[in-house]
């Protein structure tokens, strides 16, 4: 497999230098404060526009994106899947919407979905390492960036404008519904947008549970059977409930073609209005966000919770409720679930200052009040998680001179965090974050400079005791352009990141993560040295960008496994060590053959990251190398596009305490779009999606034992603009 990848990605690279038409559009890259080209960054850096994410579109954000070099997915079923930079997610990746943050709970947990849906977006933005240095030290992996519209920055050339797209998958008989209409009255622009998507518990190849996991199963039920022999004098009525109990897991771990509880429904809608002029503009936007969906794999975590209470004196009692608890689950689609509201308010602007030392302000701002509960099988409301907050990001431009480009900036957020229930594992908790940051960049025009600096101040207050940090982070680098498209780049970085609420206070059982999560106040701030080095070419026909990079962590905070066990769960305890990662991310693509009215394209991807601990354990849920090959043509006369594209996916074996290791798998997709109209922007999709029906599961997923990926699926959309 590996080296499968890798002649793959090369193959395709020494293609591209035998021949000649590639052609790029510059793409400048808005999260960036100094507006550079997407070409010219430092870090690598992925912009991707509307087509490209109706093309990728895979359900939740960490999926749609997770074909990106270095990005994968938290991957909770088909609702809730939040984006893992470089093996890293959580704490250490910041989603935004349009520069501030998501102000959700997505990050506390990996079974909450984004409150951004990607086919609201029109560009997602993604930047990793040293280039997301001015989002603060919880983007020291990276940034993901939604601009999703809501606020106009412009009016329509034609005084009116909208996108629409609908589109129907199989494998879970999904639908998806999004649209968004802009017009302007003097200098006035108002938008509104909306979005539906639905779909019922998705098909799957074979078995839900893994082999590996079945195999322990087996195992264990065989040492229990041979208990069972042994003790065959015991009571009756306990050798029956424990054969009722078995057959019960028997049962569940043979469920196979299904998925189950992975049903969802998503929906939002917003309204803006922008006051444009000739410098600048100013606006805001209101945004209603509602979803609810299953929770694969929570109520079997209940299973085993069950289990310890069956040894209580109540016994007889506690298995009625199950039995009515399992007829609740059928009637709730199976098990545990969500419902999650998110009332947003957004403030933008943007204003031509024409002072001789600055040339452009720019802000955004936004509040949001968000709630979300998680319900039993049986209906009942378990855990509800509350976040309150606001952010604010004020940047100013310096006036461009021939050689010096610049900008300084300042963030600041509040959220008022908390948890209530069963699972309410974290306690009220507010924290305060203030940064200031500038970036500099030297131009000489064959070679350069670029440099960046930021400074925090934390406040976490919490009922479970109080913490301040103050953080420090710089970046400095070095570029050239040895020749017409090309650019070199090498830049190192140190980053330091304060803990979070649920690292410093988390007390209680998480059952998502099948773990007691306990956190430490006393946790010291992390710190982290990164090296990285990018190289670029971009000809005629062909392009390669590969980037290599490797990350020294001290005081890295993870949750340890203990030997104590709580609420029939391990205990898990934040703690710190050093570590490191390493890892790259190389692209190709290739014009093949070109003739008056057809064009034939070839590219390759693959990404390749390792981390480990100082004691030589790897760290937890590392994606494994993993590449797409895919061959596109180009029919200019009937406007339409094919491609064919294989992802390839090595096994993982190195793996965290109570971590399972991933078998290798191959998924192959096939799509076509059609363009009817030369004169409108109007888009037939049809999609085969894993053609082969092969079994795949996501190593960074807490749930990857018990779901596998989807099935084979066919997928139909169609899209339009005006």
């Amino acid at each position: 497999m590996k080296r499968l990848l890798l002649a793959s990605t090369a193959l395709f690279a020494a293609a591209g230098a035998a021949h000649a038409q590639h052609e790029t559009d510059e793409i400048v890259i808005t999260s960036s404060p100094l507006q550079t080209s997407e070409f010219e960054a430092f870090q690598n850096v992925d912009v991707l526009d509307k087509t490209e994410i109706v093309e990728n579109y895979e359900g939740s954000l960490g999926d749609t994106l997770a074909k990106l070099p270095g990005v994968s997915s938290t991957f909770f079923g088909a609702a809730a899947g939040r984006p893992i930079i470089r093996g890293l997610g959580g704490e250490r990746v910041r989603v935004l919407t349009n520069g501030v943050g998501s102000i959700d709970a997505a990050s506390a947990s990996p079974d909450h979905a984004v409150t951004t849906e990607g086919l609201e977006a029109e560009s997602i933005e993604v930047l990793r390492g040293a280039s997301a240095l001015a989002y603060g030290g919880n983007a020291i992996s990276g940034v993901v960036n939604i601009i999703d519209g809501t606020v106009p920055s412009e009016a329509p050339e034609d005084g009116l404008s909208g996108q629409f797209y609908s589109g129907y998958e199989t494998v879970n008989e999904g639908w998806q519904t999004a649209g968004s209409m802009t017009a302007s009255a003097g200098p006035l622009v108002f938008t509104v947008q909306g979005l539906h998507r639905e779909g019922e518990d998705y098909d799957i190849p074979g078995f839900a549970e893994s082999s590996i996991l079945r195999a322990m199963e087996e195992e264990e039920h065989d040492h229990e059977d041979e208990d069972h022999d042994d003790d065959h004098d015991d009571e009756d009525h306990e050798d029956d409930h424990d054969d009722d109990h078995d057959h019960e897991d028997e049962e569940h771990e043979h469920v196979r073609g299904v998925a189950e509880n992975t049903w969802f429904e998503f929906d939002s809608a917003s309204a803006g209005v922008s006051l444009i002029g000739e410098r600048g503009f100013i606006g805001v936007a209101v945004k209603g966000f509602e979803s609810s969906y299953g929770i694969p794999g929570h109520d079997h975590a209940h299973e085993h919770e069950d289990e310890d209470h069956d040894d209580e004196d109540h016994e007889d009692d506690h298995d009625d409720h199950d039995h009515e608890d399992e007829e609740h689950a059928h009637e709730e689609e199976g098990g545990a679930f969500i419902e999650m509201e998110q009332t947003r308010v957004d403030l933008r602007g943007e204003y031509d200052l024409h002072l001789p030392w600055f040339d452009l302000f720019r802000f955004s701002a936004a509040t949001a009040d968000y709630e979300h509960t998680e319900f039993e099988p049986n209906g009942e409301p378990g855990t509800t998680f509350f976040n309150e907050g606001w952010e604010t990001r004020l940047e100013v431009t310096q006036a461009q001179t021939e050689r010096w480009s610049g900008a300084i900036g300042m963030q600041a957020f509040q959220k008022d965090f908390r948890s209530v229930g069963e699972e309410g594992y974290i306690p009220e908790t507010e924290t305060t974050d203030i940064g200031l940051f500038t970036s500099q960049r030297y131009d000489a025009g064959g070679w350069g400079g670029e440099f960046g600096a930021r400074v925090e101040t934390r406040e976490v207050d919490s009922v479970a005791g109080n913490r301040d940090f103050d953080t420090v982070s710089a970046s400095g680098g070095l570029f050239l352009r040895p020749a017409d498209g090309a650019f070199l780049s090498g830049n190192v970085a140190f980053s330091q990141r304060a803990p979070g609420d649920a690292e410093l206070f988390a007390n209680g059982p998480h059952l998502a993560t099948s773990q007691f999560e306990v956190g430490n106040p006393d946790l010291d701030i992390e710190e982290a040295w990164t090296f990285e080095a990018v190289a670029r070419l971009d000809r005629d026909r062909y392009g390669i960008e590969a980037s290599a990079w490797y990350a020294n962590y001290n005081d890295f905070i993870f949750l340890a496994p203990t030997d104590m066990e709580e609420d029939g769960l391990p205990v898990f305890v934040q703690t710190q060590s050093d570590a490191d990662l390493h890892g790259f991310e190389i692209g190709a693509d290739v014009v093949v053959a070109r003739g008056a009215a057809y064009e034939l394209r070839g590219d390759a991807v693959i990404e390749y990251v390792s981390g480990e601990l100082s004691d030589g354990r790897a760290l937890p849920r590392i994606p494994p190398l993993s590449g797409t090959i895919g061959v596109e043509a180009e029919f200019l006369g009937p406007r339409l596009t094919t491609r064919a594209e294989a992802e390839l996916v090595s096994e993982q074996d190195e793996t965290f305490d109570f971590e399972l290791p991933t078998e290798a798998y191959q998924r192959v997709n096939l799509s076509a779009e059609w363009r009817p109209v030369e004169e409108r922007d109007v888009t037939l999709l049809l999609q085969a999606k894993n053609v082969f029906d092969a079994e795949g599961r996501v190593h960074s997923s807490y749930v990857k034992d018990l779901i596998p990926l989807p099935g084979r699926s066919f997928r139909i959309a169609v899209s339009a603009g005006f």
